[in-house]
């Protein structure tokens, strides 16, 4: 069962590196016994195989004036799994790419497998050789924080029409300023499976906003962008501790590359067709009489190609069962299809809590027909009045309100407001939107000027 998958783009051309980036791998891992000569001198060769007790390592190397390919498959038994990586580099006049797989089956029939980590040999791949650039973005195990020279190159990525091969992650910037996410653990983590884009203020998501139809993540939020132009967003603040925030990524990210078909340059089995291929010229270039030595060698040739269809119609079969479920999901949750125009949510579920807040008090006007629609959608939907509760809040704070004092101060932060204390009066900004700006005295005498000020406020916000 294939448990982890990749394939990135590298600087490094020379096969001969990637077999020692490979080597290190190996030579420095506490599983095998097996040196970092070994695995040179087997791939100096040309290929072959290293049996020991507990671990098998095959190896294929080919290399001419134009093209140069190897790969490494480590297969090794732990108790009753069986885990087989296989490493494979290709290199060619235009671009060098390195793909890596790892499956894992049991002997004996078990309830569940043991969870498949990103093998260390990426790691180990991205310090030999380099990461190359993938689409306009360089591979890379850090953050790639965006400058306003990044705008056109955001605008291409959120909207479908970067090339980029590896997923990205873009972590936008909170109203606050701080981001809720270790960006720097993030990269390292996903160095080699997806690129990691981090907005450098929220003046930058203002800016890139008109151009993606307002379809950004803001506020905060993450978003993930596959190559297939299909993407999600994650909402932060749902999340307990950012620890756990990361490995929500980290799974999605890897359960996307598990569904994309491998490249062909880049595998095991276009490997295994190339030795064939050459062997089959070689004996064609003397002019062997040798038939059935031929015939074997073409059989072989014959059984790689086979391998290459079976590995393809496995990947349009899985592809297909996704496209299904996805074609069950949509129609399980249709619609009505609405553009929100250039707004931004402020908060989670804002919209939505609005247009039903909306859709509730027309009801009680409406007769026949539309009062029946709107009675269903009401029914169908509901939302957990995240408004009504920032009303009661934002009265809480203000109730008796004289002065700014330190809780005042800190419970308005917390709701969203940025504080200026320019001019006689207070400003408090919502979200860094101009638009929602309100008045808070200095010295309030008024006892009831708090609770205008929040029913105000609820008014234009809540």
């Amino acid at each position: 069962m294939l448990s982890f998958c990749t394939e990135f783009p590298v600087e490094e051309v020379s096969a001969q590196k990637f077999c020692g980036a490979v080597a290190d791998w190996l030579g420095g891992s506490p599983h095998t016994n097996i040196t970092v000569q070994e695995v040179c001198d087997l791939a100096a060769s040309g290929g072959g195989k290293i049996a020991r007790e507990r671990f098998e390592l095959s190896c294929i190397a080919v290399e001419d004036a134009e093209r140069r390919s190897a790969g490494f498959r480590f297969n090794i038994q732990e108790r009753n799994i069986v885990w087989s990586t296989t490493v494979c580099f290709d290199s060619d006049s235009e671009d060098s790419w390195v793909s890596v797989r790892t499956e894992r089956h049991s002997r004996d029939a078990v309830p569940f497998l043991p969870e498949a980590k990103k093998p260390l040999v990426v790691r180990s791949l991205m310090g030999g050789l380099g990461g190359g650039v993938d689409g306009e973005i360089r591979v890379s195990d850090l953050p790639h924080v965006l400058t306003p020279r990044d705008v056109d190159m955001a605008v291409r990525v959120l909207n479908g029409d970067s090339d980029h091969h590896l997923p990205v992650i873009y972590v936008s910037r909170p109203f606050t300023g701080e981001l809720r996410l270790n960006v720097s653990a993030l990269a390292r983590h996903l160095g080699g499976i997806a690129h990691v884009l981090v907005e450098p203020s929220r003046e930058f998501s203002r800016s890139i906003q008109p151009h993606v139809f307002s379809e950004n993540p803001y506020g905060g939020f993450i978003g993930i962008y596959y190559s297939s132009q299909e993407s999600e967003k994650i909402s932060t603040p749902i999340y307990e501790d950012e620890f756990t925030l990361r490995r929500r990524i980290f799974y999605a990210v890897r359960s996307s590359l598990l569904h994309r078909r491998q490249l062909g340059r880049c595998s095991w089995s276009n490997l295994q067709a190339e030795v064939a291929r050459r062997e089959r010229q070689g004996m064609r270039d003397k002019g062997s009489d040798a038939v059935l030595e031929y015939a074997a060698i073409f059989d072989k040739e014959i059984e790689a190609k086979d391998h290459q269809l079976t590995e393809a119609e496995n990947e349009i079969a899985r592809l297909r069962s996704a496209l299904m479920d996805a074609g069950k999901r949509s129609k399980a949750t249709g619609g009505v299809p609405l553009s929100v125009g250039g707004e931004q949510q402020l908060t989670s579920d804002e919209f939505a809590e609005v247009v039903l807040e909306a859709l509730r008090a027309q009801k009680d006007l409406a007769t026949g027909r539309r009062k029946d629609i709107l009675s269903a959608i009401l029914d169908a939907n509901s939302h957990e009045g995240r408004l009504q509760a920032k009303r009661k809040e934002i009265k809480s704070i203000l109730r008796g309100y004289s002065s700014m004092t330190a809780g005042v101060r800190s419970a308005l932060q917390a709701m969203g407001f940025e504080i200026s204390e320019d001019g006689k009066h207070y400003k408090i900004i919502y979200k860094g939107d101009g638009r929602y700006t309100f008045s808070l005295p200095k010295s309030g005498s008024d006892h009831r000027g708090g609770l205008n000020a929040a029913s105000e406020i609820s008014r234009n916000i809540f």
